[in-house]
Formats: C-alpha cells, structure tokens, sequence
C-alpha cells in the first residue's frame, strides 16, 4: 500500500509538470488501476480545470505521458 501511495505521489508531480507545457496527458496501460486513475483525474481537474486527459489501453505506449502497469504481488501480508 505504501507503494501505491509513493508511485501516485510520483505520478502527480509528474503530471503537474507535464501539464504545465501540455494540453492533453495521455495514460495507457494494464485497465485494472484504470477506475481508481479515473478517480484521481476528476478530482484533479478540480484544481486544473484546462488540462485534459486521455486515458485508454489503446494509447500507443511511445506516446504517452504515464504508462500504469499494475500486477498481483506473490507475497502475503
């Protein structure tokens, strides 16, 4: 959990940067995280309001901003 905490942590300073030069933030990767990214986005544009995004499998990895993979870990908790 603390993972997930850090990497969206990562993500957002990486994307405020990013949405400081660009007008659309592309995200592709594994669908799964795609609801709780689709959480975090809306509550985003609450802030920054002109940066749009696009959030689809079928963004082309070698253009887009964030690419989120996400995997089952092995280890019990």
């Amino acid at each position: 959990m603390k993972r997930f905490f850090l990497l969206t942590a990562c993500s957002a300073m990486l994307l405020t940067s990013r949405a400081q030069t660009k007008d659309v933030i592309r995200i592709t990767g594994t669908r799964f995280p795609f609801e709780i990214v689709q959480k975090w986005i809306e509550v985003y544009r609450q802030t920054h309001p002109n940066v749009q995004f696009q959030l689809s499998k079928s963004v082309p990895a070698d253009s887009a901003d964030l690419i989120i993979a996400a995997h089952a870990s092995d280890r019990e908790n």
